[in-house]
């Protein structure tokens, strides 16, 4: 039998004991993710829907997809991914003025630890597209390791190799993504313009829990990029 001394200790000691705090949902956790790799605003205040300054324009805990809009040309796209050693976070930054220039990077999210950043080149995984796989680790990542169409952010050994002629565009509705060959309507180079770029599947690629992995051939028909397939596809 416990003496009523034991007792009134054992219950002091549970009182005490600090709580065990409830496992984060996948929303505020995915919110969390993206306010430590997206530093111009707080996630907070991007949720709050104002008008102006840096908003979600779009937020899918489910699907793991969001979008932030905000005071410049472009906007960047978040896709949450799950991996074996944690989450894998997708951000997708675009600049855009007469085109759009594209840059991937990948976060990894294990626990509690600070994010990891991932070189491009190890989320992607193309074995039976040697050629493809060779040109876009030649000429669209830049120094940091990122996928990147933008030439000035290469090593300056590589700058005066040929544009990147890769586009990424990853479904916002699931872990699967497409990589397109950019072409201008003028000839004029490899962009992102409404009305004015075309864009050729070359690859269909599954996130399979470690990288990108090409799942096989695609329809090569060209997309010419109006307004609604631009929105659509990136």
């Amino acid at each position: 039998m416990i003496s009523p001394r034991t007792f009134f200790a054992l219950t002091f000691a549970l009182a005490a004991a600090p709580a065990f705090a409830a496992p984060a949902s996948r929303a505020a956790r995915f919110q969390a993710q993206i306010g430590k790799v997206f530093t111009q605003e707080t996630v907070a205040n991007m949720a709050r829907n104002k008008d102006e300054g840096y908003r979600f324009e779009s937020f899918d805990a489910r699907t793991g997809y969001a979008r932030v809009v905000g005071p410049f040309d472009g906007r960047n796209d978040f896709f949450l991914l799950s991996g074996p050693k944690g989450d894998v976070l997708i951000m997708v930054e675009y600049s855009c003025g007469p085109a759009c220039t594209q840059k991937a990077s990948a976060f990894l999210f294990a626990a509690d630890a600070p994010a990891v950043h991932l070189a491009f080149k190890d989320v992607l995984s193309l074995p039976a597209f040697d050629e493809l796989r060779r040109r876009l680790t030649t000429l669209c990542l830049d120094a940091g390791g990122d996928f990147d169409t933008e030439r000035d952010a290469r090593d300056a050994a590589a700058r005066d190799l040929p544009a990147c002629p890769y586009v990424l565009s990853l479904s916002k509705r699931g872990d699967g993504a497409t990589l397109y060959k950019a072409s201008n309507v003028d000839g004029s180079g490899y962009a992102l313009s409404v009305a004015k770029s075309r864009v050729t599947p070359k690859a269909a690629l599954r996130w399979n829990g470690r990288a990108f992995a090409g799942v096989g051939a695609v329809d090569d028909s060209p997309i010419l990029l109006q307004s609604d397939q631009m929105r659509a596809l990136f």
